[in-house]
């Protein structure tokens, strides 16, 4: 069987179990993190998707495995070896070829002790977010990873899973920098990356909480069906706190209120507010989403008002939780400052909504952030259908001059 008829029986074969599991090409897309176009053209042969992909399919369609072994064989027969070269050329090869990932090779034994200081290290580099910005950052975490796979690579067993889970929330803080940087791609990219290590390091919590920040880039996409497709996949799973439970539970009700279904909003809603006060006092040092906390809860409630049309809400709930904004967290502040400048241009507040616009304005530039410039740009489109005053104009200006510098930066 030829390399092309590998990929078009694997393609098939996944066709059949999706049908058979009562998914069409638009429903499963979502759930396994890629498009529609993807999931026809891999029916069709004609595109060769990545292993995570297959495992995937397997747990949603319950397959234990099967396409996984179809996919090994098709990688098999394209990667059949070539003729056996002479001892000179193979070690000239050896020499050059990088290791394969998650494979162990004969370098030095890996010391247990690095994993620990690596996971200290990105605490300490996450805690600085907002003080270094995030374009410094990323280069500083792209590097890191590199070094985190140079050692993975000469690791063996449980050292091995525990360096996996490492690059794994190496890779999800650096989706994050690339988030805040305004690189779409860059984050995508990432986020794939950290879902198969955590995956293939046995890693249930983290691969939830990739989901759920998958999920989370849906909605700021504006994609209700792929959001609630993949917070609620995540969700199910046994393996998150309660904390990483609620953080689902506010993807679900984003993506419900993107929908305008106002009820399950408020229930995915109630579920998140339960959660968090279920995790107060316990010890969930283990948790990953250790932010999501009552005043987050809150913030993105008063977000879910303002998008279903309910301004007075958004802005009464966005206003006391803004009066006790935790330090530690100024650029979810700058996005609940986003909201309620929103909410109030919805309700004629023009001067407030510019006094909330300049101080989101200010931590986006501390930051860095141009996840923050776009949220504004956002707020200054709602101004522009007003009647603006100096001090509203005051803020689109200096907004005018961030965007210039933005797009020198994304340049």
């Amino acid at each position: 069987m030829s390399d092309v008829d590998g990929w078009r029986t694997l393609g098939v074969r996944l066709a059949q179990l999706r049908r058979a599991a009562g998914y069409n090409q638009h429903s499963l897309a979502p759930l396994t993190g890629y498009a529609r176009s993807t999931i026809a053209n891999v029916e069709t042969g004609r595109q060769k998707a990545p292993r995570e992909f297959w495992q995937r399919c397997d747990e949603l369609l319950g397959r234990d495995g099967s396409l996984l072994s179809l996919y090994d064989q098709a990688m098999r027969q394209e990667q059949a070896p070539p003729p056996m070269p002479d001892e000179a050329e193979l070690g000239a090869a050896d020499a050059q070829a990088p290791p394969a990932a998650g494979l162990m090779t004969t370098a030095s034994p890996v010391d247990p002790a690095i994993v620990p200081h690596w996971m200290s290290m990105l605490r300490i580099l996450a805690a600085s977010h907002d003080a270094f910005g995030p374009r410094r950052l990323h280069d500083v975490v792209r590097g890191e990873l590199n070094i985190i796979r140079r050692h993975r690579a000469g690791a063996a067993g449980q050292t091995l899973r525990e360096l996996l889970r490492v690059e794994s929330r190496w890779a999800e803080f650096a989706s994050w920098t690339a988030d805040n940087l305004g690189d779409s791609q860059d984050a995508a990219y990432w986020l794939r990356q950290a879902l198969s290590m955590a995956r293939e390091a046995g890693d249930g919590r983290m691969a939830t909480y990739v989901l759920m920040r998958q999920a989370q880039r849906a909605v700021e996409r504006g994609d209700a069906a792929q959001a609630t497709a993949l917070a609620e996949f995540a969700s199910a799973r046994k393996e998150p706190t309660a904390r990483d439970r609620a953080l689902c539970a506010i993807r679900t009700a984003q993506a419900a209120a993107l929908a305008g279904e106002r009820a399950r909003c408020h229930t995915a809603l109630q579920k998140a507010h339960s959660l968090v006060e279920a995790a107060e006092g316990l010890d969930d040092s283990d948790t990953i989403g250790r932010h999501c906390t009552r005043t987050y809860v809150l913030a993105y409630e008063g977000q879910c008002h303002l998008i279903l049309g309910q301004a007075k809400q958004s802005i009464g709930v966005l206003e006391t939780v803004l009066n006790s904004w935790p330090s530690a967290y100024r650029q979810d502040e700058g996005l609940a400052r986003t909201w309620l400048a929103t909410g109030y241009v919805h309700v004629g507040r023009v001067d407030e909504a510019a006094e909330q616009g300049e101080k989101a304005l200010t931590i986006a530039l501390d930051a860095g952030s141009l996840r923050l410039i776009k949220a504004l740009d956002r707020v200054n489109h709602e101004l522009g259908s007003r009647c603006v005053t100096g001090e509203a104009q005051h803020f689109r200006d200096r907004l005018a001059l961030a965007d210039q510098v933005a797009g020198r930066m994304g340049a």
